[in-house]
């Protein structure tokens, strides 16, 4: 993947075919990150308030959920992408990029929690069984791609 043209808040990437399809079947995976995953708090608390609002995050993030659900099904359909010889190619403004480097982020993130949250750092590695291993790909994956969006942020 590649930026190919950059024109005020217009960017243009071009695909290999593999990396298209490798793009397209791990967008599709979306949504990987359970929405009750994101806490107020981890402590254990019986304070209502707290419940109350722990209620209205998890609400607000299954329908931000649902929401870029339907916008990654948009997004992967062929009137957004063009065949350029044997490559693909997508048009996407700088907000579409930081839309798609969160939903990126969504499918890396859950398919780290599905793998057990390693740490690479103490040397942890995630335990891949078969039912696991789209989400040790996912992972890496996700991170080559949001590294190749984000190089463009510099622009």
């Amino acid at each position: 993947m590649k930026l190919v043209e950059h024109s005020g808040d217009q960017f243009v990437f071009e695909f290999q075919h593999r990396e298209y399809q490798v793009f397209q079947a791990v967008l599709e995976m979306y949504p990987v990150l359970n929405p009750d995953y994101h806490q107020i708090t981890r402590e254990p608390t019986d304070d209502q308030r707290l419940a109350e609002s722990q209620e209205l995050l998890r609400e607000a993030m299954a329908a931000q959920r649902e929401e870029n659900r339907k916008r990654v099904a948009a997004f992967l359909g062929e009137n957004n992408w063009e065949q350029h010889g044997a490559r693909m190619r997508v048009k996407m403004t700088g907000d579409e990029i930081e839309w798609i480097l969160q939903v990126l982020n969504d499918i890396r993130v859950g398919s780290w929690v599905i793998l057990g949250k390693p740490d690479h750092e103490k040397g942890e590695m995630p335990e891949v069984t078969l039912d696991k291993m789209p989400y040790a790909g996912a992972l890496e994956v996700c991170g080559y791609f949001q590294m190749a969006f984000l190089q463009t942020k510099g622009i």
